[in-house]
């Protein structure tokens, strides 16, 4: 929800820790299939042991837990399958970590299932916390809802666990829920502009972190009558800083008298950065932006047929002037003094 993403940017390089448990009903060999780019160091404690498989530039432990190694591929890789065989002596829990490291810049992949005669799974996380249902197309001014779910390694539902919901965006919020008896968590909120938000949940159970994947929630245009008011706006589409932006709406009304009184209200609706608008509720407003970029703007002008938006950008803002004078003949005399008397 801070607007960085793994594998891109700041984080074309990164490292990221996996940890759970084997639980494990009948002892002997299994394999782990692992497909990693880049690499990646396995541990498995309890008494689990190394057999066979990749072992590339292996520390004696994994770096966390300091969990025996089981095997490594410590290194750049393509992705290539690394089966790796490990021998669990008894029926028990075995806990595990996976050290990853990318480096490249190149597609992110780690993935680990694990094989026993024919039957192959995958790794259930240890807990998880994951969007399960959420308004379809949420509509500006209407409220919408986003349902979270946590579960543990069994899958079984997580209750009475404390959520906390990020909103980031031009209008970034924070909800606090509790998850019900099937673990449900739900956020309602209403924005009151067409604008995009980003939404992520996380939760902290046993001390582990837990963080949901962020979603992007589009807030479409609500529908508009005809006999809405109608607006044009005139101002200017770029400007340089430290200038500030001058817009006038013209509202009219289709049907007068009919529509009656009619309010307007200026809001942001994109760019890098929140701006400032004097006068949001009158037809002439002066607007600050804070740092070069694109932005948009939007009116909503309302009566009694209902409301109408227009949208007012893209507004292109760019940088202030940086002037260096060059030295003078002032500043070059070859023996300058002070005169006084």
């Amino acid at each position: 929800g801070n607007g960085h993403q793994a594998g891109a940017g700041d984080l074309t390089g990164f490292s990221a820790v996996f940890r759970g448990n084997f639980v494990v009903t009948q002892a002997g060999n299994y394999t782990i299939n692992v497909t990693s780019q880049d690499g990646f160091i396995f541990g498995a404690a309890n008494g689990a042991s190394r057999v066979s498989g990749i072992n590339v530039n292996a520390p004696a432990a994994t770096i966390f837990s300091q969990y025996p190694v089981m095997a490594a591929n410590n290194g750049p890789s393509t992705n290539a399958p690394a089966p790796i065989v490990v021998a669990f002596p008894s029926p028990g829990s075995y806990p595990y970590e996976f050290d990853y490291k990318s480096g490249t810049g190149g597609p992110l992949t780690f993935t680990v299932t694990t094989t026993q005669g024919s039957s192959t799974t995958g790794l259930r996380p240890l807990d998880s916390l994951t969007l399960t249902s959420s308004t379809a197309t949420p509509i500006a001014g209407q409220p919408a809802s986003f349902t979270f779910k946590a579960t543990d390694e069994t899958g079984a539902p997580i209750p009475g666990l404390p959520v906390t919901v990020n909103v980031a965006g031009i209008n970034p919020q924070t909800f606090n829920v509790t998850t019900n008896a099937s673990g449900l968590a739900t956020v309602t909120y209403v924005e009151a502009t067409p604008i995009t938000d980003f939404l992520q949940a996380s939760a902290l159970v046993n001390g582990l972190q837990l963080f949901s994947a962020q979603i992007t929630v589009t807030w479409a245009k609500p529908a508009t009558s005809p006999n809405a008011p109608q607006i044009t706006v005139n101002g200017p589409s770029s400007l340089q800083l430290p200038l500030t932006g001058t817009y006038t709406a013209t509202v009219t009304d289709p049907i007068a008298p009919a529509g009656g009184a009619i309010t307007v209200n200026w809001t942001q609706t994109g760019g890098p950065s929140a701006v400032q608008i004097a006068f949001p509720q009158q037809l002439s407003t002066v607007v600050t932006f804070p740092i070069a970029g694109i932005y948009t703007l939007q009116i909503t002008a309302t009566d009694s047929q209902g409301p109408s938006t227009l949208t007012v950008g893209p507004i292109n803002v760019t940088a202030p002037n940086t002037q260096t004078l060059a030295q003078g003949w002032l500043n070059g005399l070859p023996n300058p003094q002070l005169v006084t008397g």
